[in-house]
């Protein structure tokens, strides 16, 4: 009996070791499966996520380009307009300057016209002011530090130099007439012989 217990004790235990492998390979294959599971679940969350900041990226994205836009180039378009705007107006502005001055001029050249012989007259007086405020600040602008008069007894050197002024004068008048057309001398003279 010894022999049968031994085999039924060899078979029991066969049957335990192969019920045991079969739980083990039963847990092998359920813990195979878990993290299985586990990496999809895994993969599944870090794709969720990876989307997920994509979306993120992209509404950032979006947000930069548009603050930038109402920050940077609204600004500079508004400020371009303008500027387009302001040169429009300007020139608009500056087409009636000419337009006035256009009818200035050709009220002026009609008023010469009209004018005649006397319009000569008229343009002296307009331009006499500054001529002889010219003419009269000739002699101060002249300085003389040292002075050697060599005369006789007839002191002309003397009388020359006096009359350095009027010299001085009279020349300018002389230029503003080659320079300018304007014969002031003569027609202070023409003025002053009708005056008499």
């Amino acid at each position: 009996m010894e022999e049968v217990a031994e085999v039924v004790s060899s078979e029991a235990e066969t049957v335990v070791l192969e019920k045991d492998n079969a739980v083990r390979t039963k847990v092998a294959q359920m813990e195979k499966q878990a993290r299985s599971e586990e990496e999809r679940t895994t993969a599944a969350e870090l794709e969720a996520k990876a989307k997920a900041q994509q979306k993120l990226q992209k509404v950032r994205s979006e947000l930069e380009r548009l603050r930038l836009q109402a920050e940077e180039v609204l600004p500079a378009q508004a400020n371009q307009k303008a500027r387009k705007l302001r040169a429009r107006g300007q020139a608009a502005a500056t087409a009636e300057d000419v337009k006035a001055s256009a009818l200035v001029n050709d009220l002026l050249t009609q008023v010469w016209e009209d004018a005649g012989s006397t319009a000569e007259l008229v343009f002296l007086l307009q331009q006499i002011e500054m001529v002889l405020d010219q003419a009269t600040r000739l002699p101060s602008r002249l300085t003389l530090k040292r002075i050697t008069s060599l005369d006789g007894d007839d002191a002309t050197s003397l009388a020359s130099l006096v009359a350095l002024n009027h010299v001085v004068v009279r020349q300018f008048f002389e230029q503003v007439k080659e320079i300018l057309g304007i014969d002031l001398l003569a027609t202070l003279s023409t003025t002053q012989q009708g005056d008499n």
